[in-house]
């Protein structure tokens, strides 16, 4: 009787009781556990620090358009100089601000060549904000007051497009999926190596046996 074993009687490598294909599968559980977990913290984090850059961005702008605003005679609003963002002279950027006295004149940004921002958040001495609609979309819009000599009140208003902030988030996300994409296929290229190279000693003792 020869002592080679009969392939026939030797078990399978890739069945679904087999070694291999159980560490396979175990391995995808914890590259998808693992990618998906990068993936959402990563996507989260960077999405509050996005957010919390533009709100800080629009809270100093305001405060730097209300110091720039001058009530004059006859409540004839005037700008002393323009914001230190350029945006705000750029037609339709995006970047919008509003200024106007009560039963008086008003003044907008040169970005703002059609439409109005809503001056109804601007209705407190506290910086207060909502997602309102703006000349070009919803927009981020942080508004307040000021009283003026005569005893009336400035609104300012001030606004920058929701949609640059989703796009900002938005493209950092794709570029995120390719690069845990291509992490992924490396992790299991990796342990399909080791489980087909790994296991052989297992395949030796099984034919020895």
């Amino acid at each position: 009787m020869s002592g080679t074993p009969d392939p026939a009687h030797l078990p399978p490598r890739w069945t679904w009781n087999s070694l291999r294909l159980r560490t396979m599968l175990a391995i995808l559980a914890w590259v998808a556990l693992g990618i998906g977990g990068i993936w959402f913290s990563a996507t989260r984090l960077f999405a509050k620090h996005v957010e919390a850059q533009y709100h800080e961005e629009l809270e100093v702008h305001i405060v730097e358009l209300a110091g720039l605003v001058q009530v004059g005679n006859a409540g004839r609003l005037s700008l002393i100089r323009p914001l230190s963002d350029p945006r705000y002279l750029m037609p339709l950027s995006g970047f919008y601000w509003q200024v106007t006295l009560d039963g008086g004149s008003a003044l907008r940004s040169a970005s703002m060549t059609r439409g109005t921002l809503d001056e109804r958040v601007a209705h407190s001495a506290n910086i207060l904000h909502h997602v309102e609609k703006g000349p070009t979309g919803p927009a981020i819009t942080y508004g307040m007051v000021r009283p003026a000599p005569d005893g009336r009140f400035v609104h300012f208003v001030i606004a920058t497009d929701q949609k640059l902030l989703d796009a900002t988030i938005g493209a950092f996300t794709r570029e995120l999926v390719v690069w845990l994409g291509i992490l992924a296929a490396a992790l299991v290229g990796t342990g399909f190596a080791v489980v087909t190279f790994g296991l052989r000693p297992l395949d030796r003792l099984a034919r020895a046996i």
